[in-house]
C-alpha cells in the first residue's frame, strides 16, 4: 500500500487539507470539538489519484477514539464508515479520496489519520 491522503500532526496545524469544519477545530496539531460543542464534523479536502485504486485501509491515531466515527469517500459522493485497520475493496474507476471525522466526545482528540491504498 502507498500513503494517499495523510493528515499528520503537521498538516492538522495548517488547515491545508481541510474542506470544512462544523463544531470542530484544529488546535495544537489536534483535531477536536470546538469549545462548547457536543458534536462536530471535520471533512478533508479531496485528493485525486492518477490511477484507479482497488483497496484502501484507514489509519487513525489519537485519544478516546471511541468518541469518533471516521468515514472515507472514494468517489466524492458516498461515504464508507472506516473501521481502523480494516481493508476495504473499491469499485473500479474510483480515484478520489476524502476523509470525514464525526466527533461526539469532548475527550476525543485526533493526532493524525490517513488512507493507505492499493492500485
Amino acid at each position: 500500500c502507498q500513503p494517499a491522503l495523510c493528515l499528520s500532526r503537521d498538516l492538522f496545524d495548517d488547515e491545508s487539507m481541510t474542506e470544512s469544519h462544523s463544531g470542530t477545530e484544529i488546535s495544537q496539531g489536534r483535531l477536536k470539538l470546538s469549545t462548547g460543542q457536543t458534536s462536530g464534523t471535520f471533512t478533508s479536502s479531496q485528493r485525486t489519484l492518477t490511477s484507479d485504486m482497488t483497496a484502501f485501509q484507514f489509519k487513525v491515531a489519537g485519544e478516546n477514539l471511541d468518541g469518533a466515527i471516521c468515514r472515507v469517500s472514494t468517489d466524492g459522493v458516498t461515504w464508507t464508515t472506516a473501521t481502523r485497520d480494516q481493508v476495504f475493496s473499491v469499485t473500479a474507476g474510483n480515484r478520489t479520496m476524502k476523509i470525514q471525522i464525526e466527533i461526539s466526545s469532548a475527550s476525543t482528540q485526533i493526532y493524525g489519520c490517513g488512507i493507505l491504498y492499493k492500485l
